[in-house]
């Protein structure tokens, strides 16, 4: 850890593997990230060093909630890699606990998928992907519900067009293909790269 107002870094991790993916605590006072450890896992850390502790095995991109109540990560029961195009979605109490599994009510209707994160609200989370034969950008609520599609505006989405001016906005909408993204704090706007 850098401090911004100077000074030497801090070295908060002592493994001799791989360490990687570190996401901050809503208060700051924790770390999460990706350790090579032992085959592999969550593991968090105290933001300026201390106790490494191993919250789930395997698994990768880890994301606090809102709240810093959990944290959500992907996995894969096949093969524990990042290029894995379907990873399942896991939950596990940011104080230690049991994971468990997220969205089987519709995994299986997503065909592939890029990124997700929290929504600021801390009950939905939000993902870019294909769900139904549409690529798109999705949210829904973390216990219910199917996920809800955001049209992406023609003024966005049709520069990345591979057809004509004319296409409908629909069309449009589904020639872009969405990646990494970031809620504001407010969760009214969207930050995300595309291709």
């Amino acid at each position: 850890v850098q401090p911004v107002a100077g000074g030497e870094p801090v070295q908060i991790t002592k493994s001799s593997t791989h360490e990687t993916q570190p996401d901050w605590s809503p208060d700051s006072s924790v770390i999460a990230y990706r350790s090579e450890t032992d085959g592999g896992g969550i593991h968090t850390v105290p933001a300026l060093g201390g106790t490494e502790r191993r919250l789930a095995k395997g698994g990768y991109r880890p994301r606090f909630s809102p709240d810093g109540r959990s944290v959500m990560y992907l996995s894969s029961l096949e093969h524990e890699t990042t290029n894995v195009a379907r990873p399942d979605v896991y939950l596990v109490p940011s104080a230690g606990g049991g994971p468990r599994r997220l969205f089987e009510r519709f995994w299986d209707k997503v065909g592939a998928f890029y990124h997700i994160d929290w929504h600021p609200d801390g009950s939905r989370v939000s993902f870019t992907g294909v769900y139904a034969n549409v690529s798109g950008f999705f949210t829904v609520a973390v216990d219910k519900g199917i996920p809800a599609a955001s049209r992406i505006p023609n003024g966005v989405a049709q520069p990345f067009a591979f057809g004509g001016a004319n296409d409908a906005d629909d069309a449009a909408s589904r020639r872009l293909w969405l990646h990494e993204f970031r809620w504001s704090p407010t969760g009214t706007r969207v930050f995300f790269s595309g291709s």
